[in-house]
């Protein structure tokens, strides 16, 4: 997993290598806003990935979802988050504002139902055997929300509003 994540660290390089270069090439027709977007855009892709890593490591430590009373939530989640990013791979192919607006709605409503199992975590009102594990879960799950959503503002807002949907 590590080599795999060094080699997609080292090809997301190289994408915004080229970009730059097929940017200075092309300087005449050079569409600064559009290239930010997609710096930003390839950026929280990477990210996704990071947070899948971090994911796996808490799965290495032993602790584990696969049993008790939560599983089918954790399964409807982990489904509902795959969804999430079929869905922005179709964003990405069609030119359609509003799937890209739903996809942030949805993005917004999944990351609201994770603060409250964070929330209720944190403060004491979950009993659960893996307390820390689960938080963290929670929070990277979110954080994974949070870069699908963050990929589809590129798509549809001003460069300088791309990533703040709640200012």
């Amino acid at each position: 997993m590590y080599s795999t994540d060094k080699s997609i660290n080292e090809l997301h390089r190289e994408v915004r290598r080229e970009m730059i270069v097929h940017s200075a090439v092309n300087s005449r027709n050079l569409d600064i806003p559009l290239l930010l977007s997609y710096m930003t855009m390839s950026k929280d892709i990477e990210r996704i990935g990071d947070y899948c890593k971090n994911l796996f490591e808490i799965a290495e430590t032993g602790n584990t979802f696969a049993k008790g009373d939560d599983l089918d939530s954790y399964i409807e989640l982990r489904n509902d988050i795959g969804k999430l990013i079929v869905y922005l791979q179709s964003c990405l192919a069609v030119d359609d504002v509003s799937k890209v607006q739903d996809l942030i709605t949805l993005g917004s409503s999944i990351s609201s139902d994770i603060d409250v199992k964070i929330t209720d975590l944190l403060e004491d009102k979950e009993k659960i055997q893996y307390p820390v594990a689960t938080t963290l879960f929670f929070r990277y799950l979110k954080r994974i929300v949070s870069h699908i959503v963050n990929a589809a503002t590129a798509l549809i807002m001003p460069t300088d509003q791309i990533d703040y949907l709640d200012e």
